[in-house]
C-alpha cells in the first residue's frame, strides 16, 4: 500500500520503491485502486430541523435555502395538523401556512431576517399538484443517492 501522486490522467507515481521489499522494475504492470472507507456522520432529524445545514448554490441569495426549508417545515406542520395538504389556491390555508412558517422561524436556531411570504403562499397554493417530469427527475436523483449509499462506492450528497 503506497501513497499515490497523480501526475496526469494517464500517469501516477507511487513513491520510493528502492527498498529490499521490491523487485527490480522490468516492464508494464497492473495497478489496482483501493479506496479506503470513509466514516460519515450525520446529525439527527431533530437537530437538522432546528439548525439546518443547507447547501448554498446561489451566493446572491444566501437566505434562499433557509427560506425553502421554512416553507417545507410549514407544509409538514400543516399536513400533520390538518391531515392533508393545503387546498389549491385557498387563501385561508395560505395564511395558516405563513403563520406556521413564522412560528418555525422563531423556533429555529438559524433564523431568517424575514419570512418570504410569497414563497410560502405559492407553495401552499400548489402543494397538491403533481408535475410528472419533476417527479421523475427527483425520483432518479434519489435512486442514485440510495445506490451510492448502499454500494459504498461513491460518497452520497451530504445535505
Amino acid at each position: 500500500e503506497h501513497q499515490v501522486k497523480v501526475l496526469s490522467p494517464q500517469a501516477f507515481e507511487i513513491g520510493d520503491t528502492s527498498g529490499a521489499d521490491f523487485a527490480e522494475y522490468e516492464h508494464g504492470g497492473i495497478a489496482l485502486q483501493v479506496k479506503k472507507p470513509q466514516k460519515m456522520s450525520f446529525q439527527s432529524l431533530s437537530e437538522q430541523l432546528q439548525k439546518p445545514d443547507c447547501l448554498t448554490t446561489d451566493f446572491a441569495k444566501l437566505e434562499a435555502p433557509l427560506q425553502t426549508h421554512l416553507a417545507m417545515v410549514a407544509l409538514d406542520s400543516f399536513r400533520h395538523a390538518h391531515g392533508c395538504f393545503p387546498k389549491v389556491w385557498s387563501t385561508d390555508d395560505a395564511k395558516t401556512m405563513v403563520d406556521l412558517a413564522k412560528k418555525a422561524n422563531e423556533a429555529s436556531l438559524e433564523k431568517v431576517s424575514e419570512v418570504d411570504i410569497s414563497l410560502v403562499q405559492d407553495l401552499s397554493f400548489t402543494a397538491q399538484g403533481c408535475l410528472a417530469p419533476l417527479a421523475a427527475a427527483l425520483g432518479g436523483f434519489l435512486a442514485q443517492e440510495v445506490i451510492k449509499s448502499v454500494s459504498g462506492k461513491f460518497t452520497p450528497l451530504k445535505q
